[in-house]
């Protein structure tokens, strides 16, 4: 799921060499590559493509006695903001008292207050809210749909927005060095600036 061509657009320039005798090659950053959007029909939407990105990113690192939840780095403070810690107890053999905290809590010395669930009641609570939602999915199946068509309709607008800022910023910069490179010409025509300098810096 990291390719970001399967929302339909096409990436140049992913590795590079240093050089023609350097037969090795090295990945490039995201910034230096080319992205070509709509090129190729998209199987999963820009937006989702984001989201599993991040989902990607929180990994879930087990506790000193090797244990993991499924739900370890998804889980934040509705208070601070800050990520719920998976944590175990030793004591017991069995996994009824696994539990989440917040980070900032630090056992009452942070600059949180205890938020404390235990792994067993948000499984709880998770399961019966994907049964309701299929409960719902089944029975009012038209609405459904049309509310998931808004909510990626509201997803797109979103990211159309954020694209023309960032087209807005990139056209700005454009002038910006236009107006640059006429001040070193009229300079370098004016005699400010030497032939020489003028080289180095229109480059």
């Amino acid at each position: 799921m990291e390719r970001r061509e399967y929302t339909g657009c096409t990436v140049n320039f992913k590795t590079y060499t240093k050089s023609l005798k350097f037969k090795n090659r090295m990945g490039n950053p995201v910034e230096n590559q080319q992205v070509f959007e709509d090129t190729q029909p998209a199987i999963i939407d820009s937006g989702q493509w984001e989201w599993v990105q991040e989902l990607r990113k929180n990994k879930r690192r087990p506790t000193k006695i090797g244990r993991t939840s499924m739900f370890s780095g998804l889980l934040y403070c509705a208070d601070c903001g800050a990520k719920l810690y998976f944590c175990t107890c030793k004591s017991y053999k069995d996994d009824s008292q696994n539990h989440f905290v917040c980070s900032n809590y630090k056992s009452n010395t942070g600059s949180c207050q205890i938020h404390y669930i235990r792994e067993q009641v948000l499984y709880r609570i998770v399961l019966e809210t994907i049964r309701q939602t299929l409960s719902y999915v089944r029975m009012f199946r038209k609405d459904f749909n049309l509310e998931m068509l808004a909510q990626d309709d509201e997803s797109r607008k979103a990211e159309l927005v954020e694209k023309r800022k960032a087209l807005s910023g990139a056209k700005k910069r454009m002038e910006d060095l236009d107006r640059i490179i006429q001040h070193i010409y009229e300079d370098n025509v004016l005699g400010k600036l030497s032939d020489s300098q003028y080289l180095k810096l229109s480059r």
